[in-house]
């Protein structure tokens, strides 16, 4: 029993520790030039500040730490957002700092370059320098302790196996020199494999736990594998993918619209709001489709669509009647010009890369979770004219549907003077009538309409 407790706990805590990770290191890209290496984190807690957090790797034989870059206080590393992607590129100094950098998370990802003195400091040219037969990327936040890391070696090191493992270590947050091998105990990726040539490390874990199931071997490698293609600023294949997707999501939960008619023929409908950790950002916001079928296809994935836009096929078709790009937004009134219509509101996080489309970055709806009105329609009332009023012998009747309206007409007392039916159109004769007040009824419409009949 006492065994079996102590299993228990040691998962228990070993859980803890797993959850405890804000961001994780989610690829690296090995090719033959430094200038063109990059690492890959993923963000996986909201409002995630990296602000003294360090970022470094290891020698070739993963024998020893090199000097490590340290973020900078600076306003790109504050507040990011669960699923953001961030790239790092490698570079020897700052005239390597030659590609395209993304420095706008609004769209959740980030590219940056590690010798951008604006954002890093410390390091050495041989920081960052991967090496064919093997390293260990790994990120330490500013107290010291490991949080995770990804590596590779045939062969691994003192600073992967062997010797006394440590969750925190002064060697893991020196900027100026290298340092001992100090082995962290848990929270990493290893493929005991060399890459060969220009190749990635990539991470394909599916969960937080399997970003931390440690040494991985050929033969039962689960959650790591060098790849030739590398996937820049996306989510990896397979698992990863729908993993970085669901961190991307916001929460919002699932209801029922109660639509409210006004008085003029439009409808409001309102909703609960998503949760929003840091709601002045922007990053959360809110689409509002509408069709006549309650057969509704769902948004695409990375595809940023505007009022007036339809999406879908057949009866699924859709159109975006409202979008607001704020959490705190909570109603929307329409005039859809329709007899019957339904409505879902759909919660997004992020926008979309100008230029570049995929389903793991840019702009994520929630799919499984959203507001929508219920099996009854909203039926809104069908607009009419009447004119002219007052009259002399004739009015004109005119109705914007195509269903039959009866018209009733009676005086004061309630007595029926006149009655029609009509299609649309219709000019009812009224000469017979002595001047005074009427009201037309129309059953149909829910409507009662003062009319005068002036004196011929």
């Amino acid at each position: 029993m006492r065994r079996r407790l102590l299993v228990v706990i040691l998962f228990s805590l070993f859980g803890l520790e797993i959850r405890a990770q804000e961001v994780v290191v989610n690829e690296y890209f090995n090719p033959v030039f430094q200038a063109d290496e990059w690492t890959e984190l993923l963000v996986v807690e909201d409002n995630l500040d990296l602000s003294g957090w360090f970022f470094g790797d290891n020698n070739n034989a993963t024998s020893r730490w090199q000097a490590k870059l340290v973020f900078k206080d600076h306003s790109l590393w504050k507040n990011l957002r669960a699923g953001t992607l961030i790239t790092i590129d490698h570079a020897q100094d700052n005239s390597n700092c030659n590609d395209s950098y993304d420095h706008d998370n609004s769209d959740g990802y980030i590219r940056v370059c590690s010798k951008d003195t604006n954002y890093f400091s410390g390091g050495s040219p041989t920081t960052l320098f991967l090496a064919e037969i093997g390293d260990f990327v790994h990120l330490v936040d500013p107290t010291g302790k490991h949080i995770h890391g990804i590596g590779h070696s045939k062969n691994p090191g003192s600073s992967v196996e062997g010797g006394p493992c440590f969750s925190s270590s002064p060697n893991w947050i020196n900027i100026l020199t290298t340092q001992p091998a100090t082995r962290p105990c848990g929270n990493f990726l290893f493929y005991r494999f060399n890459t060969l040539g220009q190749q990635s490390l990539v991470v394909s874990a599916g969960n937080l736990m399997d970003f931390s199931a440690g040494m991985q071997a050929d033969s039962v490698n689960l959650y790591i594998s060098a790849s030739d293609s590398s996937f820049l600023g996306i989510g990896n294949p397979g698992v990863n993918s729908t993993f970085v997707t669901n961190l991307r999501t916001p929460e919002f939960p699932a209801q029922a619209i109660v639509p409210v008619p006004n008085s003029d023929g439009t409808v409001t409908i309102s909703w609960m709001p998503a949760t929003d950790p840091n709601p002045t950002d922007g990053t959360i916001g809110y689409m509002v489709v509408r069709n006549t079928t309650d057969n509704f296809s769902n948004p695409v994935q990375g595809v940023e669509y505007g009022v007036g836009n339809f999406f879908g096929t057949g009866a699924g078709i859709v159109q975006v009647v409202g979008l607001f790009d704020s959490s705190s937004i909570t109603s929307f009134t329409d005039d859809p010009g329709a007899s019957s219509y339904f409505y879902r509101v759909y919660a997004f996080r992020y926008r979309n890369t100008p230029g570049f489309m995929h389903p793991t970055r840019g702009r994520t709806y929630n799919l499984t979770s959203f507001a929508a009105v219920g099996t009854n329609p909203v039926v809104k009332p069908i607009e009419f004219e009447i004119y002219p009023n007052p009259f002399s012998k004739t009015v004109q009747l005119r109705s914007f549907s195509t269903n039959w309206i009866n018209a009733i007409l009676t005086d004061v007392t309630g007595k029926v003077v006149a009655c029609a039916r009509f299609q649309s159109e219709m000019l009812l004769q009224l000469n017979h009538l002595t001047p005074g007040v009427y009201f037309l009824h129309c059953p149909e419409l829910s409507k009662s309409i003062k009319l005068i009949q002036e004196g011929r």
